[in-house]
């Protein structure tokens, strides 16, 4: 079990699910505490070194930012199905969110 840890680096619930097909009488708890026994109950940090935490870009106040998510048709009140567009509209200074479900993908419901 500990060279199979040590080899595949797998967590402890998928080395649990491939050493029952083994020894059946084992349980996770029991693993965990075989493993805790031979100091392999953490796993090492992953060697790779990590990409340094990006920053966002600084805008101005006015600067919006306009998504159209088309949606499935829905029945409105009437129990009619049609097709609606959803508007996102996102000032990238404030972070102020604007949303709108329109009938139409037209420039005039976007503004």
């Amino acid at each position: 079990m500990c060279a199979l840890r040590r080899s595949t680096g797998f967590r402890l619930d998928a080395l649990t699910f491939v050493i029952s097909h083994f020894l059946p009488h084992l349980n996770r708890d029991a693993v965990y505490r075989i493993l805790k026994a031979e100091g392999l109950n953490r796993l090492p940090p992953a060697e790779q070194a990590r990409k340094p935490h990006g920053t966002f870009k600084d805008y101005e106040v006015g600067f919006v930012h306009v998504d159209v998510k088309h949606l499935p048709k829905l029945q409105d009140r009437d129990r009619v199905s049609r097709k609606r567009y959803l508007y996102v509209a996102i000032d990238r200074a404030s972070r102020y969110v604007h949303l709108a479900v329109k009938d139409d993908e037209t420039t005039a419901s976007a503004v």
